[in-house]
């Protein structure tokens, strides 16, 4: 009789032990994601966390520039349509005195540094090279530029564009280079070094006041007669500077290198 009711009190443990296991399970592929969350406030997230993702804007044509804010700190750019992009997503200049809408460029920039006015870069708008300019092309074009209703530009000297050079104490005026026009220096064998005629490269714009960085030359009116062994007799040379890495160096003024071009105004 004992053992009969030991065997009956084992069963009915055995039964409820399973009921309770079989309450435990849970069905986890029911569960959505907001039950799985830590938020209590899933249902009304703003997205303010969320990364900022700049709009996509269309270019209307090839070459062309457009005013647009950076949306990360609200700064005024001169944006770039190289026709590679079907947008306007490439940077070209911070536009510190403001950017021109109906030109998509930055306005003429007076440096409170040298008194010194500089243009918008020349781009697109040589008459026989196209995109960039050869070096008469560029004097000739500020000589006859105007822009918001300034007139008398000219191509500067390599003094003066020297002098939109920052963060680079080798080629910023009075640096360890030694071109110079005022200083009656233009010689490359006797004042052109290549250690102390650049920094190292840098895209980001530093080493340009207007926050300009170019994958090309810009032209000074600087000139000087080189020889090599191409030109035995000698060649009228350019020096320029190259924003990408504050260098300054030279190429042939005649010959057709081309490159773009800031005017200047006193």
């Amino acid at each position: 009789m004992k053992k009969l009711f030991l065997i009956a009190l084992l069963f009915m443990f055995a039964v409820i032990s399973c009921g309770a296991d079989e309450d435990d399970e849970t069905d986890y592929e029911s569960i959505d994601d907001s039950t799985l969350s830590n938020d209590s406030d899933s249902d009304t997230d703003t997205g303010k966390n969320d990364p900022v993702v700049e709009e996509k804007e269309a270019c209307d044509k090839e070459r062309t520039f457009k005013c647009k804010k950076d949306p990360t700190d609200g700064t005024e750019y001169s944006y770039y349509c190289t026709g590679n992009d079907p947008y306007y997503l490439y940077k070209f200049e911070e536009c510190r005195a403001g950017c021109n809408t109906s030109t998509g460029k930055c306005n003429p920039y007076k440096d409170p540094d040298t008194g010194l006015t500089w243009s918008s870069v020349g781009i697109d708008e040589s008459p026989n090279s196209g995109e960039a300019f050869y070096w008469d092309e560029a004097r000739k074009y500020c000589n006859s530029l105007e822009e918001n209703g300034l007139t008398g530009w000219h191509l500067p000297s390599i003094d003066e564009l020297r002098t939109l050079i920052q963060n680079c104490p080798n080629t910023e005026p009075g640096g360890a280079c030694k071109v110079s026009e005022k200083n009656g220096c233009l010689s490359k064998s006797e004042c052109y070094s290549s250690s102390d005629c650049k920094c190292s490269k840098d895209q980001s714009g530093k080493y340009s006041k207007l926050g300009y960085f170019s994958y090309d030359l810009i032209w000074s009116s600087s000139t000087f007669i080189g020889k090599d062994y191409t030109h035995p007799e000698g060649e009228k040379k350019a020096w320029y500077v190259f924003f990408s890495k504050a260098t300054i160096d030279e190429k042939g003024a005649e010959y057709p290198y081309i490159g773009y071009v800031r005017c200047v105004l006193k």
